[in-house]
């Protein structure tokens, strides 16, 4: 939804700049890890300003819930290992793509019993969160703003999480995300 929908939708009269500003003060919240021992890893590209960048998403199969992300320039070892080490339990299943990165990071951070290499489109738990995030990105036009990109990512993460933890109860999520931020 665009902000001006968001707007619309909500049982307040707020305007769009504020939906705006709480989205950046979400993203700007503690990302709090949950324990997983089921875990998909995915990444996807996304542009700005004609560059790529690459959002990175850790997804807990039985929740379905985000829980680790990264954003980075590249696709490589080093933010494997990055998006890997928000892991504060050793998980019994990671399963991947056919990146080799992956394999690399997880035999390091793991060993290489955890990890399961699933064919390209067959990660469905994180690669349907990206489609997601992707319908946000589009709703609102795109990034603005370069130095917000990890807020957006983070509040979308929030507000995704939250809508998984309530059951989609709409009302539920609202009055949850009020008594967090206040209109300004």
């Amino acid at each position: 939804m665009s902000f001006r929908a968001i707007t619309d939708a909500l049982p307040i009269n707020i305007s769009h700049v504020s939906i705006y500003k709480w989205v950046i003060k979400f993203g700007s919240l503690p990302f709090s890890f949950c324990s997983a021992f089921l875990l998909s890893a995915d990444e996807t590209v996304i542009l700005f300003n004609d560059r790529k960048y690459y959002i990175w998403f850790l997804v807990d199969w039985n929740t379905l819930k985000i829980v680790a992300w990264h954003f980075s320039r590249y696709r490589d070892y080093s933010n494997a290992i990055r998006l890997l080490k928000q892991i504060k339990q050793h998980p019994n299943i990671i399963t991947t793509d056919g990146l080799p990165v992956y394999k690399q990071a997880i035999e390091e951070l793991f060993s290489l019993r955890v990890h399961k290499r699933v064919h390209l489109g067959h990660n469905n738990a994180v690669e349907s969160r990206y489609s997601l995030l992707k319908d946000f990105i589009r709703a609102k036009r795109g990034f603005k703003k370069f130095s917000n990109i990890p807020k957006y990512i983070n509040g979308w993460v929030y507000i995704h999480n939250l809508f998984k933890d309530l059951g989609g109860d709409k009302y539920a999520i609202v009055q949850s995300l009020l008594t967090i931020i206040t209109p300004s």
